[in-house]
């Protein structure tokens, strides 16, 4: 403990804001609470868990892909340091250590890791509305339908699109559709959960992935954004102001057992059929026809 107070105070002393843990549970605890961490120094001999044990517990989860671990152990056990390695350790510094080479070390790493986390984001993001892309969406998708079965809980996906998107830019000009497109980001982000994954489809389609949210509840959300949406007024600014509206028409479908993934995005593009072909700017299935269950967060 004492080791950990002054590893945090020698840091401090070079602006580097540490988070301290006294044991694995512990650490684990404050990254899964949303601590933003770029490297963790991690002791191998941890009361309750070896050091070992949380290395091939992060390196094991993706949530913490970008985070470097820099082990902590005295010269005497550096037969170790291959299991270390092995394990997915990116560094290690022995015990004593020389002080300069100690933030020389962690320096660097932090640097490794703040250049990992971009190009994470860089290969996760879309480029102009920075939600996420079409790969990583469905990758979440996937995980989200294991995890719907697993704990019997529903999972809704909604496809939300620009109607007459192309008239915008044709009329416009494409700085003016690009905006659109951010602007709808923008405000689906503000409406929607911390659990739910938002992702740019394709073109003007956007889709959503709505974990523990039945399709009655995903129906009154999309309701929701529409309205809002509907009555938001696009303001561009350029050599001069331009000012209009936009709507938009989604599909909804509801995860079942049994069913893949291609089966629940074919049967929201058929209800995003229906919405377009009704007049647009509504959701397929209507509200009305469907009965009410789940409405917690909505």
């Amino acid at each position: 403990m004492l080791q950990n107070e002054t590893i945090c105070q020698q840091l401090r002393l070079k602006n580097i804001q540490p988070f301290s843990a006294k044991n694995a549970v512990e650490a684990m605890r404050l990254l899964l609470s949303g601590y933003n961490v770029d490297v963790i120094l991690l002791d191998i001999f941890l009361p309750t868990y070896a050091g070992y044990d949380l290395i091939s517990i992060l390196k094991s989860d993706e949530r913490f892909s970008t985070i470097l671990v820099v082990g902590l152990a005295a010269y005497r056990e550096k037969d170790m340091l291959s299991e270390i390695l092995d394990l997915g350790a990116d560094d290690f510094i022995y015990k004593p250590y020389n002080i300069n080479e100690f933030f020389a070390r962690v320096r660097a790493n932090i640097r490794v890791s703040k250049l990992i986390k971009r190009l994470k984001e860089a290969s996760e993001k879309d480029y102009l509305t920075g939600i996420y892309n079409r790969r990583t969406f469905f990758h979440f998708l996937e995980n989200l339908s294991v995890l719907s079965i697993r704990e019997n809980k529903p999972l809704s996906f909604v496809i939300l699109d620009i109607d007459h998107f192309k008239k915008i830019n044709d009329t416009y000009g494409h700085d003016v559709g690009d905006f659109v497109l951010k602007k709808f980001a923008e405000i689906v982000l503000k409406m929607t959960r911390r659990s739910d994954v938002f992702g740019r489809y394709g073109g003007e389609e956007f889709c959503l992935a709505l974990p523990n949210t039945d399709i009655y509840g995903a129906c009154l959300l999309a309701n929701k954004i529409r309205s809002t949406i509907a009555q938001t007024i696009m303001t561009f600014k350029n050599e001069k102001i331009i000012s209009f509206n936009v709507t938009i028409s989604a599909g909804v479908s509801e995860f079942s057992k049994g069913m893949s993934i291609d089966e629940l995005i074919k049967i929201a593009d058929n209800n995003l059929y229906l919405a377009k072909k009704n007049g647009r700017n509504c959701v397929y299935p209507l509200l009305e026809s469907l009965p009410q269950k789940n409405l917690k967060g909505f």
